[in-house]
């Protein structure tokens, strides 16, 4: 049975919600200090829980915090709230895409664990990481487990279903007006939308 999303800007959030959960993201995600890391620290960018009862959490992690330099990471949790060794590099999955690149969201398969992460570059560029549920690239996804959004086109949220992500993204002519849905297992665009001023207007107003 063909399942069914419904998704929701509101405040500069993103809602997406299909009948398995809700993904939601926000611009400027709170940064906190890393035990024994005095001069670093970790953005969090998406948190998503698996059927196992463990979790993914996808993140930010700085060089220095009086001048950082931002690299992607992901970490999964067991249930019981301790690092899953046997995920990524002990526990961890550092993903290589540049200098100075931020997690932004996350979108999970919680039966297999993979997982799919948004992340901003420099000038806003955005793209797409496809993790397998060990920690490491789907290589057919875009181009070796990459698939790239292009300049001022950064993914502010992502939501799954069944072979089928849709990526918001963009900042014109709003936060994650920019909407593409995606084959999970490729990358391959699927089609595109984009939210106009018109369908933002009501009575709803941010303060």
């Amino acid at each position: 049975m063909r399942r069914r999303g419904w998704w929701l800007l509101a405040c500069g959030v993103l809602l997406a919600v299909f009948d398995t959960g809700l993904a939601v993201a926000s611009a400027g995600p709170p940064v906190f200090p890393i035990a024994g890391f005095a001069a670093n620290g970790l953005q969090v960018g998406g948190v998503s829980r698996l059927n196992d009862g463990g979790a993914l959490i996808a993140a930010s992690l700085s060089d220095d915090a009086r001048s950082p330099r931002w690299r992607p990471v992901v970490v999964r949790l067991l249930l019981d709230g301790s690092v899953d060794l046997g995920y990524g590099t002990e526990g961890v999955s550092t993903p290589r895409i540049g200098r100075d690149t931020r997690a932004t969201s996350l979108a999970t398969d919680p039966q297999t664990g993979s997982t799919w992460i948004g992340v901003a570059g420099s000038h806003n560029q955005g793209a797409i990481v496809a993790l397998n549920g060990e920690g490491f690239r789907h290589q057919r996804f875009g181009r070796h487990g990459i698939l790239g959004l292009g300049a001022a086109n950064a993914p502010v949220a992502l939501a799954r279903q069944p072979g089928q992500l849709l990526v918001a993204s963009g900042t014109q002519p709003c936060t994650g007006c920019q909407l593409t849905l995606i084959d999970t297992s490729t990358g391959a665009v699927i089609t595109r939308g984009a939210l106009t001023p018109q369908a933002l207007t009501g009575n709803a107003r941010c303060t």
